[in-house]
């Protein structure tokens, strides 16, 4: 119960949270084996994943603390869902800003896009 409490960043004094998580637990829905594998292998698969820039690390550690709060299969999934298309927005709002910076860049033989 207090590794439950501790994913969720809250007191044990939370006595709603405490309550509710012994509920859970009593009903047999906690812990719950197969979502804590598929944390497990989506939490290492962040972790080994390539991070360039800051921006991707906060978001990267952003990911990973929300898939740690997470103590059903549902929820994970929601969050899962949630986190793609919040990227899918970024990578399109992300798009817009290079094609803007293109409009006004030097082009230069040697540059990668």
């Amino acid at each position: 119960m207090e590794k439950i409490a501790a994913r969720r960043f809250l007191p044990l004094s939370a006595e709603d949270v405490v309550h509710e998580i012994v509920d859970q637990i009593n009903n047999g829905t906690l812990p719950n084996q197969v979502t804590e594998e598929i944390r497990t292998k989506l939490l290492e698969s962040l972790k080994s994943s390539v991070k360039r820039d800051a921006m991707i690390e906060l978001i990267a550690e952003e990911i990973e603390n929300e898939m740690s709060e997470a103590n059903l299969e549902s929820e994970l999934y929601e969050r899962i869902n949630a986190h793609i298309s919040k990227i899918n927005h970024m990578i399109s709002d992300l798009t817009e800003l290079k094609r803007v910076l293109q409009r006004f860049s030097k082009r230069q033989n040697d540059f990668v896009i």
